[in-house]
């Protein structure tokens, strides 16, 4: 789907866009990126990588987006390696949606948790 159709969805929706560890597949992502409504970037999951440095850190140089964090787990056991925890009950998308762009939240990660896994030093964060 073209970035600027699923802008107007999210928007319809009153929705917020966060790009998800965009160097997974591909080493580079389109500069569209950073003129449309993307206001949210997933820093850390079990599949950013520490090679996916440079990355990140052009992407943070270029915009000032929301930081979040997220298992992106496939696996019980990475469940809650990474998480955003959110200052206060979450009820709904617009609840949801308030909380990130308010900042209302911190980022967590489970030392122990990322010790475990295999070529956790692979890991960026």
């Amino acid at each position: 789907m073209p970035l600027s159709e699923l802008e107007q969805i999210v928007k319809s929706e009153n929705g917020i866009m966060v790009l998800a560890h965009p160097f997974r597949y591909k080493d580079e992502i389109s500069e569209e990126y950073f003129s449309r409504d993307v206001e949210g970037l997933e820093i850390a999951s079990i599949n950013v990588k520490k090679y996916m440095k440079k990355g990140y850190d052009y992407l943070l140089s270029k915009k000032d987006f929301i930081k979040v964090m997220g298992s992106d787990s496939h696996t019980t056991l990475t469940v809650g390696t990474f998480a955003t925890n959110f200052n206060k009950d979450i009820e709904d998308e617009a609840d949801l949606v308030q909380a990130i762009r308010s900042k209302e939240f911190t980022l967590y990660k489970n030392i122990e948790a990322i010790k475990k896994l295999e070529n956790s030093e692979e890991l960026l964060y």
